[in-house]
């Protein structure tokens, strides 16, 4: 019987490492996924800022000619009138 009880402590020390072994495994998969989740959003949000500069610069330019093209059409229009 004192056999046994040395086998089951040995088996259950095992037991533990392997239990250890499987949990820190498991958590640097984890934080692998979790620093690969993090590169992703940073280069999402970049990309996404690139865009949003790029809409901006050609809202700017809209306006802009989008300005110059009521006074064109102002000018047009009071040129007819005095015809």
């Amino acid at each position: 019987m004192s056999g046994d009880n040395g086998n089951s402590m040995e088996n259950k020390s095992t037991q533990e490492l392997e239990f250890q072994s499987f949990v820190r495994q498991q958590l640097e998969l984890l934080f692998a996924q979790q620093t690969e989740m993090r590169t992703e959003m940073h280069e999402r949000f970049l990309q996404l800022s690139r865009q949003i500069k790029d809409l901006d610069i050609k809202v700017d330019v809209y306006t802009r000619e989008h300005s110059y093209m009521k006074d064109d059409i102002r000018e047009l229009r009071a040129k007819m009138n005095l015809v």
